[in-house]
């Protein structure tokens, strides 16, 4: 979770018509820990260096164990991630990906997932 003095970065995912916004993340990769692979999506999805801080949530998603960290952006330019989904139009056979800032008071008023995370970071 990256965030601002108010705002909080998402992805906005449009999948069947339906839109979300999703925390930034992804797969842990060979030897990665949670953190490695938090440190590389965010350099994927947002195109941003981060310095992690303290883990917010850890939680069973399809079989798997999903942590979720905040941390602030300390370099790289917002919304300019290569990876995979972000290429190109930021359109994929799973939809579309595109990265925003959302305001945090915002976030309970959308379809934010995982709701547990919205809620901690809201104080609903």
């Amino acid at each position: 979770m990256l965030r601002d003095e108010t705002r909080i970065a998402l992805i906005r995912r449009v999948r069947d018509r339906h839109t979300y916004f999703v925390f930034p993340g992804g797969d842990i990769r060979g030897d990665e820990t949670p953190a490695d692979a938090a440190t590389r999506e965010a350099h994927e999805e947002l195109g941003v260096q981060v310095v992690l801080g303290p883990r917010l949530l850890i939680e069973e998603f399809r079989g798997q164990t999903v942590h979720y960290f905040s941390g602030l952006i300390v370099g790289g330019d917002f919304g300019t991630g290569t990876g995979d989904e972000m290429r190109g139009s930021g359109t994929t056979d799973r939809g579309t990906y595109e990265p925003v800032w959302m305001e945090l008071h915002d976030l309970l008023h959308y379809d934010v997932r995982p709701r547990a995370l919205a809620a901690i970071l809201t104080g609903g």
